[in-house]
């Protein structure tokens, strides 16, 4: 699609999921009320409250048996469970699988996963295993990273041609101060290794230096949500958003953060029959980058604010 193309197609995607919703879920259409407006702006912004406070969300047609169900992380304050159609569903791994090639990357490549696994629930840490298996990734446990779990971390890179680093941006960036401290990179140490995707907290322009030279390897950034699916993906300051699969509102504040083009994400999921996440507010703060915004088909988020971690540093 050209511009003009993809700006129709956009339009009509977002209208025909609000309307499906508006006819076929009790809770949205008591939201919007007895009249549909024909102002988008007129649609209510849903929020993460809106997904607690009702324990019969699904849309007509939808249960259990035949949607993704899954919770959120809980890192904004407000967790829920959610539930996708498979359709959109397979979207968003569409959408992953996409970028993934842009940047040289088969999701399917072998993965060196730095993030969580259930420790307290052994059903939920062996289904994380058998995926991890399934899906050809290893994975580093972030509860513990001591100077020992990180010398564990380098000697199983040293072992594995690993393609690519995923992980949340803090412990990428602990792990790489552990690096440079042994003065080597990971690159030399694992000479397959291409890319590195930071995913989770922001990664900052200072963090990506440390990491980088650390690893060795180009750095990219994964933003979305486990209800959204990623938002946008690439380089820090330039992360193209997903026109796609999901319209992307950024409603501005006046000079937020000091930045006239910041302001609250919402999105809308062209896709997913099952929830109305129809002009949905994912509780972050960005900037879209302005040179772009003319351009329907390519624009970018260039920053965002907040979403920033941290390591505790415990007595033992």
């Amino acid at each position: 699609y050209d511009n003009e193309e993809l700006s129709e197609y956009k339009n009509k995607a977002k209208w025909k999921i609000a309307n499906f919703h508006y006819q076929n879920n009790q809770y949205y259409k008591n939201k919007i009320g007895s009249i549909f407006p024909d102002k988008w702006e007129d649609l209510p912004i849903m929020g993460k409250t809106d997904f607690q406070e009702s324990k019969n969300i699904l849309s007509d047609g939808y249960n259990s048996k035949n949607v993704y169900y899954s919770w959120t992380s809980g890192s904004s304050g407000t967790p829920f469970y959610f539930a996708k159609s498979k359709y959109a569903h397979a979207m968003t791994w569409a959408m992953i699988d996409y970028y993934y090639k842009l940047h040289g990357i088969s999701y399917n490549a072998k993965q060196a996963r730095i993030f969580g696994l259930p420790n307290t629930n052994m059903f939920l840490k062996i289904k994380e295993k058998c995926k991890d298996f399934i899906m050809n990734r290893h994975r580093f446990p972030v509860q513990s990273m001591k100077e020992y779990d990180l010398d564990g971390y380098l000697k199983t890179f040293k072992m594995k041609k690993f393609r690519f680093i995923y992980g949340y941006a803090n412990a990428l960036k602990h792990f790489a101060i552990y690096i440079k401290e042994k003065k080597t990179t990971l690159k030399s140490i694992c000479p397959s290794l291409k890319l590195c995707i930071s995913t989770a907290e922001v990664l900052t322009e200072e963090n990506i230096k440390i990491i980088q030279s650390a690893f060795g390897v180009p750095i990219v950034n994964e933003y979305g949500t486990s209800e959204s699916g990623v938002v946008s993906f690439g380089n820090s300051n330039k992360m193209i958003i997903s026109n796609q699969s999901l319209n992307v509102e950024v409603i501005k504040s006046k000079n937020l953060f000091g930045d006239e083009n910041a302001g609250k994400i919402v999105i809308t999921d062209y896709f997913n029959e099952a929830m109305p996440f129809v002009r949905y507010d994912l509780g972050d703060i960005v900037s879209l980058d302005n040179t772009n915004v003319s351009n329907k088909k390519t624009y970018y988020i260039n920053k965002i604010f907040g979403r920033e971690n941290d390591m505790v540093l415990l007595e033992n």
